[in-house]
């Protein structure tokens, strides 16, 4: 794999529009960036409402939002919350299957 080929792809991929949910820095609209992670954080809180409400209300009670731990995550690309070859995984299934695996990949952390 040649280095110009690689950094061909990445620049094609920052072209995507899910490329937000993927890198937030590449974002540099500030209200995109804003409403990407809102988008997300809605998503992940919809499907966490169906599959488990009760690790919504013990996330409550214990006064940590569910916001601030996937922005976190997101900011992070999991790095340091998953081992960093599972965290390079979530990224390239990210990016070869879509943004919405970052969702999936989110809840099954929280519920784990």
């Amino acid at each position: 794999c040649s280095i110009t080929a690689t950094e061909a792809m990445l620049v094609a991929l920052a072209d995507q529009h899910g490329a937000c949910f993927i890198w937030p820095s590449l974002c540099t609209d500030t209200q995109r960036k804003i409403d990407t992670r809102k988008c997300y954080v809605a998503l992940i809180y919809h499907v966490m409402k169906t599959e488990s409400p009760e690790i919504l209300v013990a996330l409550e009670m214990c006064g940590c939002p569910l916001s601030c731990v996937v922005d976190l995550w997101l900011e992070q690309c999991f790095v340091g919350q998953i081992p960093f070859g599972d965290a390079m995984l979530v990224q390239c299934i990210s990016i070869t299957m879509g943004v919405d695996y970052l969702v999936y990949f989110s809840v099954a952390i929280i519920s784990h």
